[in-house]
């Protein structure tokens, strides 16, 4: 039975990863399995199958370090941040004795967004920072090109705008275009490097990113 719609991931390849590999938590089984590692909504079905599979000796409620810079977890973070007035990426990591001079591609963009959070006028975002996804306004594929969503407010468009997206597919030799399940266009296969003349595009027509990476309110489906 699949567990991961987003990775494809089954119920045999994370009870036999759990087993083989001797995997104790859900960062372990998102790393070796990819399993909940996307949009999360099968983490509770992972962490069932983790309960089965290692019985007693599994213990949810044991810290999860935030990554290998640290042995703190999210919370601890957070609760230090606000209590200890750190208003800066370096200043957390010197006073929670970061085991690291700059972090990591986890825990920077943590930082960035807890910081911002508890310190919205003082502290100023980092953009470099931010998830490569948000700072390109792209989604990354496995194969390492990108995907381009922009927005279509309710999924209403217009000749003008379906043109502009033809031909930013035929100038960029864009391989796959789909229309999905939130009523817009996505452009798949993107190179990294044309991101940038993409956008610049999209942009002449009046469009604006999707934000279809944001873990958040993204679209809406309308009817007519």
């Amino acid at each position: 039975a699949e567990i991961c719609g987003c990775n494809g991931v089954c119920k045999g390849k994370i009870t036999g990863a759990i087993t083989a590999k001797g995997l104790t938590g859900l960062d372990d089984v998102r790393a070796h399995t990819k399993a909940s590692a996307s949009c999360g909504s099968c983490t509770g079905l992972v962490e069932q199958l983790l309960k089965l599979t290692l019985g007693e000796a599994y213990n949810p409620a044991a810290v999860q370090p935030m990554c290998g810079c640290t042995s703190l977890g999210h919370d601890d973070v957070r609760r230090l941040i606000k209590a200890k007035g750190l208003k800066t990426i370096p200043a957390v990591m010197q006073e929670l004795e970061w085991k690291t001079s700059c972090g990591c591609a986890k825990c920077r963009p943590a930082l960035n967004y807890y910081l911002v959070c508890d310190w919205p006028d003082q502290y100023a975002d980092d953009y470099q920072s931010r998830f490569i996804n948000e700072r390109v306004h792209a989604n990354i594929q496995k194969d390492g090109t990108y995907s381009v969503v922009p927005r279509m407010w309710g999924g209403v468009t217009s000749a003008n705008e379906l043109r502009a997206i033809a031909d930013v597919v035929d100038k960029f030799r864009i391989p796959t275009v789909k229309v999905t399940g939130g009523q817009r266009i996505d452009m798949l296969g993107i190179r990294k490097e044309d991101l940038p003349a993409v956008w610049a595009d999209l942009g002449k027509a009046g469009f604006v990113s999707g934000h279809a990476y944001a873990k958040g309110l993204r679209t809406v489906k309308t009817c007519v």
